[in-house]
């Protein structure tokens, strides 16, 4: 890092550090593995290095350092380059998948705060296996990632001064305790939090806490997708596609329960985003603002890591000062250009070129500046 982003603001993104493994399949292979496609399950270490070698019989997989916060943050590293310091925490194991996820962080202009555990666990991985379609189907080992549960177990400056922002993946909520004392430790230092849902297997499975945050006032920026949105409408507010029907109207308006969802969360967070694939993106405001932005049409490599990059575009946008429609218009560049590419990681040519549509685009709105809380 240059002295100059030293200086700047730090986004802190915590989350489970996972080294994915891409592999490129066909379908027959995937029925072959016993994987429904498009799922995503846990499994145990052993039969996660079964599946990798059965899979890998026409090749070794690419590594790339994954996890979904990780992945916001080499978006924003990329995108921000010195106007911002970002940083990751978690935890790896004591090995050399743990050794190349620090130094493949480190190149993407990340800086690490990796706790290596003392047991016998190995560092988290996701085999993601792709089909020609760009569908991606993941079988996860989160190994020592579980491992982090309690910040008393992080350094003292896990969160420095002049912190802008703490971005959580939802799979954080998991861990309760941890990841709730991190939003408070973030609110008391002054910076916002923002909160990505991740799946609507955690919107379902941690509803208690998502609900507990909530309603603390935790959460400023919250991220979605319509999945996600459309749990929230049907677990939370008894959505079934005629109770907020207008009168006269026989059947449910498209975006209808994505509205419902997002009315609902305003109530308790600032911002609320929610992505819908090649459908594009609304962003509204507590305040009433609202950005809507559409997609571009691209044909799909790989899906891995598209919600991630959306987010790191939009909340760079964010802090730049841009408005609603600018940040989504901003995250939804990030999203297609992501799935252009296999895996999670996109070059870094694609990341300048991003770079600069990303300022062009805020420039629409005014002079930008970067949002350093009060």
């Amino acid at each position: 890092m240059t002295s100059g982003a030293a200086q700047a603001p730090t986004v802190v993104c915590i989350g489970d550090p996972v080294m994915d493994l891409i592999l490129r399949v066909s379908p027959e292979t995937l029925a072959e593995l016993g994987c429904a496609p498009g799922g995503c399950v846990s499994v145990e270490g052993d039969e996660m290095s079964s599946i990798t070698a059965r899979a890998s019989a026409d090749g070794a997989p690419e590594r790339i350092p994954g996890g979904s916060s990780a992945n916001v943050a080499k978006g924003l590293a990329s995108l921000a380059g010195d106007s911002l310091r970002v940083r990751f925490v978690g935890m790896v194991g004591n090995d050399d998948v743990g050794t190349s996820y620090r130094s493949k962080l480190e190149a993407a202009g990340v800086d690490p705060v990796l706790l290596t555990t003392t047991g016998p666990e190995t560092t988290a991985r996701c085999l993601c296996l792709v089909t020609p379609d760009g569908q991606r189907t993941m079988r996860t080992h989160l190994g020592a990632a579980l491992g982090l549960t309690s910040l008393d177990t992080l350094p003292e400056d896990w969160l420095p001064p002049g912190t802008a922002v703490l971005h959580l993946e939802g799979y954080a909520l998991y861990k309760p305790d941890y990841s709730v004392n991190a939003m408070r430790a973030a609110k008391r230092a002054g910076a916002l939090v923002s909160l990505d849902l991740a799946s609507f297997e955690t919107v379902l499975n941690c509803a208690d806490t998502l609900k507990s945050v909530l309603e603390e006032g935790l959460v400023d920026i919250l991220l979605a997708n319509q999945d996600e949105a459309e749990t929230i409408a049907r677990a939370e507010l008894g959505y079934n596609g005629e109770s907020a029907l207008p009168a006269g109207r026989k059947a449910p308006w498209e975006g209808e329960a994505v509205e419902m969802a997002m009315t609902h969360l305003l109530t308790f967070c600032d911002t609320c985003v929610v992505s819908m694939g090649p459908k594009g993106c609304v962003a509204r405001s507590r305040g009433g603002g609202r950005g809507v932005s559409a997609a571009c049409r691209v044909d799909a490599v790989d899906t891995t890591g598209a919600g991630d990059s959306f987010t790191a575009g939009f909340l760079h946008a964010h802090l730049m000062g841009a408005g609603l429609q600018e940040a989504a218009a901003c995250g939804c560049s990030a999203g297609t250009a992501s799935v252009q590419v296999a895996g999670a990681e996109l070059p870094q040519a694609s990341w300048a070129q991003l770079r600069q549509q990303s300022l062009e685009i805020i420039a629409t709105a005014g002079p930008g500046r970067v949002r350093v809380p009060s």
